[in-house]
């Protein structure tokens, strides 16, 4: 996984600004592909909606300016539940498609879709994949590759699924081996074929075309499991909220005053 953050960190010129070269020269030989299109994986709940407009509008100004592409698939692998208001503006974000496999760790409730269009509070819908093994850390191996056909809930309206393979949490990405044992199962028998090489946009490609008749899921995905993320260091969120109330305030009545005396509000 990529956020914008973890990007610029690398960029900066008193870090690691050779390193970041070379990982445009990836991008442009399409060995690492940059998804998300937000700032960082932001929450996706307690934030305002025009703070989740902005991580995405800042971050696809990012992927634009310096890897000449905007991201079409939203990627927020780890994130404790998704608000109602995101399949709007994922679409206005220029993103088409949306990943995750948080949910699978809900407690009480199995949630009952891999493959699907989630609906927003507004009608907005965007097509939404869970990657079955239920994890983004995967090893490579066969139970894994199993389990992404055995836990897939969607049979009868599509037929394929995402696996994610690599050191996920600390983005060490995936090690020889991984891949050594996938490539090794791709024209096995007795086991799901396997396409190795495959990018997570054309993966959503060939679901949405060969997909039919997929359910839709209205309204949050909530997540049953970390629920004191909502609540914890209540004192930060209420001053969060409180900033983001003013910097609306503030925009709000510059665009105003550049509107009554002509004069041009940019920032």
């Amino acid at each position: 996984r990529r956020c914008v953050q973890e990007t610029v960190s690398t960029q900066s010129t008193w870090d690691f600004p050779l390193l970041f070269a070379e990982i445009k020269d990836y991008v442009k030989a399409g060995r690492f592909l940059p998804v998300g299109g937000s700032w960082l994986e932001f929450d996706g709940y307690v934030p305002s909606g025009e703070s989740m407009a902005r991580q995405l509008l800042y971050g696809q100004r990012f992927f634009k300016k310096h890897f000449g592409m905007y991201c079409d698939v939203f990627f927020l692998p780890d994130t404790f539940g998704y608000s109602a208001q995101l399949p709007q503006l994922v679409k206005l974000g220029g993103l088409r498609y949306f990943l995750t496999q948080k949910l699978s760790w809900n407690r009480y409730n199995k949630f009952p879709h891999s493959s699907f269009n989630w609906k927003g509070i507004d009608g907005t819908s965007v097509l939404t994949h869970f990657p079955p093994a239920d994890t983004y850390c995967g090893s490579g191996n066969v139970d894994e590759v199993i389990m992404s056909q055995t836990n897939f809930k969607d049979k009868g309206r599509s037929n394929c699924s995402l696996y994610l393979y690599g050191i996920g949490d600390g983005g060490g990405g995936p090690l020889p081996h991984m891949i050594e044992k996938l490539h090794a199962m791709e024209n096995t028998a007795g086991i799901p074929k396997v396409e190795c090489g495959s990018t997570v946009s054309k993966f959503f490609k060939e679901m949405e075309h060969s997909s039919h008749n997929l359910m839709t899921w209205d309204g949050e995905l909530y997540l049953e499991l970390h629920n004191g993320t909502y609540t914890t260091m209540a004192n930060n969120k209420k001053y969060n909220r409180i900033c983001e109330l003013m910097m609306r305030d503030a925009e709000l009545f510059a665009t105003l005053r550049s509107i009554l005396i002509c004069l041009l509000y940019t920032s």
